[in-house]
């Protein structure tokens, strides 16, 4: 039996099963494919079927907004204080990114990424909650990859992501809650 604790320091790395991205090229080394969702943890990559099959849990209620800097190596994050007002941007190579619990599978997920595709994606997500959410959590599920095109003549892929339910919270979220923002009021 494995032995886990947390004192809550500030580093939330325990307390999710592993990072998920989009990617809309796919990875370099091949495992994953072109417009898929997938989660990497201790170097492994997998795709994550449940965006496609039953859907995803997100946890909208405390979710980050904000600027993302990737330097070579690692991503520097500067959050907004809320999820209406945006900080003014740190400089030119930041990018707007989002940061989620994603809950599935009975494991929870750190949806951390930047990028024009995932705030396309999400922004048009966002527009399906209107006042369905009252404290529930959405179930979403991603339907399709829509092609955008830039002026430069560049383009990407971002998913077209569907709520198909809402839920109350699942308990691993509520623990992890308890464990990272105990007596914090939701942002959404």
């Amino acid at each position: 039996m494995k032995f886990e604790i947390s004192f809550n320091d500030g580093d939330n790395s325990s307390s999710f099963d592993g990072f998920l991205s989009f990617t809309s090229r796919g990875t370099q080394d091949g495992e994953i494919p072109p417009a898929s969702f997938y989660v990497s943890d201790n170097g492994e990559k997998n795709v994550l079927d449940a965006f496609k099959k039953d859907g995803v849990v997100m946890d909208i209620y405390y979710m980050r907004t904000g600027w993302g800097l990737y330097d070579g190596s690692s991503t520097q994050y500067k959050w907004n204080h809320n999820l209406v007002d945006w900080e003014e941007r740190p400089g030119d190579e930041w990018k707007k990114g989002l940061q989620i619990d994603c809950y599935a599978d009975k494991k929870i997920y750190l949806w951390r990424q930047t990028g024009v595709g995932v705030m396309e994606a999400f922004k048009k997500l966002a527009g399906q909650f209107g006042d369905k959410a009252d404290g529930k959590l959405p179930v979403v599920k991603m339907t399709k990859a829509e092609v955008m095109k830039f002026k430069n003549g560049t383009q990407t892929s971002f998913p077209i992501l569907e709520v198909v339910d809402w839920v109350e919270r699942p308990f691993p979220l509520e623990a992890k809650l308890g464990n990272t923002v105990a007596n914090e009021e939701p942002e959404f």
